[in-house]
């Protein structure tokens, strides 16, 4: 609830409703309220009532998306002093919700890591970048990059994982939220 003036009071809801075409939408209420200064009470104007597209509402959902994924390699290096040297890497995957799920839709948290949300079933949760039930990933790019350029990475992804130089190529390690300052590469 926001106040305009002291006779003036704006209250705002938001809910996620099934329109007459059967497509669920998020309807955003605004309400105005005036104080009457004779009566001495609030009377509610009538409210706007807008319906919103999941792609435009607040949680700015999305069918596919392309997620950044840092990662870290470890090889063994005998020139170097510590034994090892560490690559980085920047791999773009491509996560798509299946067609068979009509209400589920991508949505990126304040972590920087995707989230999936049933809008049918008001479910959310997290997701890997890998294949699910719900969510087919695919590979796009994948690139060498500098520290620096990780170090500017590790600030805008919430995907960071380490590989080790005899894992297998899909095997990747240490799978942790990164913080949006995350600097430590």
């Amino acid at each position: 609830m926001s106040s305009l003036d002291k006779y003036n009071k704006v209250s705002q809801s938001g809910q996620w409703v099934i329109d007459e075409s059967g497509s669920i939408m998020w309807q955003e209420t605004t309400t105005l309220q005036k104080y009457d200064v004779i009566m001495h009470t609030w009377l509610n104007e009538k409210p706007t009532i807008k319906l919103i597209s999941p792609e435009d509402s607040p949680f700015h959902c999305t069918k596919e998306a392309v997620v950044d994924l840092l990662i870290l390699l470890e090889k063994e290096d005998l020139d170097s002093s510590t034994g090892k040297s560490i690559f980085f890497y920047n791999k773009k995957v491509k996560l798509t919700v299946k067609p068979d799920f009509k209400n589920v839709y991508l949505t990126k948290g304040d972590d920087l890591r995707y989230y999936c949300k049933d809008l049918l079933n008001f479910t959310t949760h997290r997701i890997d970048p890998t294949n699910s039930e719900r969510v087919k990933c695919v590979k796009v790019s994948e690139k060498r990059i500098t520290k620096e350029e990780a170090q500017k990475l590790g600030q805008t992804t919430g995907y960071v994982f380490s590989r080790q130089d005899e894992s297998p190529e899909g095997t990747l390690y240490g799978r942790f939220v990164a913080p949006k300052n995350y600097s430590g590469v």
